[in-house]
């Protein structure tokens, strides 16, 4: 399993499209680990609204830091968090374009 790792504060206007990314791949065994870092922008809301809207049956965790704890804070916290056997890095101001990333980086690891 793949856990998704992806971090973010104030990223209103990339984060839909990250988190997007992240809910639409095509792969059987993935999680996403999501941790907003103390965000003041809406951030956070965009992020629980495509949880909700996207209801899929893989495991999303969204932690929410009261403050900005700073990215590397961030990032080590979800991988605390993660429980798959290998990680995938996201920045809120990434995205993948291939709805199968997952699945091909799964198959490359095996």
């Amino acid at each position: 399993m793949i856990s998704v790792v992806c971090f973010y504060h104030n990223e209103a206007r990339s984060i839909g499209r990250c988190v997007s990314s992240i809910l639409d791949q095509k792969s059987a065994k993935w999680e996403a680990v999501l941790v907003n870092d103390g965000s003041t922008d809406g951030s956070g809301e965009i992020v629980d609204r495509l949880i909700q809207k996207n209801k899929i049956d893989t495991k999303v965790i969204h932690l929410k830091l009261r403050q900005n704890l700073g990215a590397d804070h961030a990032r080590d916290l979800a991988m605390r968090e993660a429980k798959g056997d290998y990680l995938a890095l996201l920045a809120g101001v990434d995205y993948w374009a291939d709805r199968r990333y997952l699945q091909r980086a799964t198959k490359a690891l095996e």
